[in-house]
């Protein structure tokens, strides 16, 4: 993987989640009227502010990475039978494929192939946001619900924007985990017909 690469891999999958994920704390704790005064202090030390900032990038990444696992291991990261479509390929296929998704980036091009690590990268990304918005639209439901008990004008249109905000996050992230998976299927033949070792397809 080149350094380019590997340095995109790391804004996409850490930092833009991480960020994302604080912005929309901040943007939340305005609209809810929360005082928090170490927030003050945050913003007036720099450096406090910038190690805060990485912290909340990988703990984010941290959760992602516990809630990928468990999506890969009972779904919705699973492609199960009805993903087959149009004769395309089989859902064990696609699995198969994107379950070698790492051999089969240190097998590609990565000059001809590098949309195929993108798009990857980007599910992640997706991944990584969806994570953080449900972090987010829990510490809202626990405190405005059920600690403060507010149901007020503000918060409940507040919590229905980012709930819906969180459920479009969530389906980004499956589709383009499909589509990662159909580019990489098409890749792994690809790689098959040039000799490369790949594990047998059932195709």
């Amino acid at each position: 993987m080149k350094p380019a690469i590997e340095s995109l891999w790391i804004i996409l999958t850490v930092m833009i989640p991480g960020i994302v994920f604080y912005g929309t704390f901040r943007m939340l704790i305005a609209v809810l009227e929360i005082n928090i005064p170490f927030l003050a202090t945050l913003d007036e030390v720099e450096t406090l502010f910038i190690a805060v900032l990485f912290a909340i990038m990988f703990i984010v990444q941290i959760f992602g990475i516990v809630l990928e696992d468990v999506a890969f291991r009972i779904g919705p990261y699973k492609h199960t039978k009805a993903s087959k479509r149009n004769g395309g390929p089989s859902p064990e296929e696609l699995q198969r494929a994107f379950d070698n998704k790492y051999r089969i980036i240190a097998l590609m091009d990565p000059d001809r192939d590098v949309h195929i690590e993108r798009n990857l990268a980007q599910f992640f990304m997706s991944h990584n946001i969806s994570v953080g918005m449900g972090m987010n639209l829990l510490w809202v439901v626990i405190y405005e619900f059920f600690i403060l008990f507010r149901f007020d004008a503000i918060t409940v249109p507040t919590f229905v924007l980012l709930l819906a905000t969180t459920l479009a996050a969530v389906y980004v992230t499956y589709t383009r985990f499909h589509n990662s998976s159909k580019m990489l299927h098409t890749c792994y033949h690809r790689l098959k017909k040039e000799g490369k070792e790949l594990p047998e397809d059932s195709s």
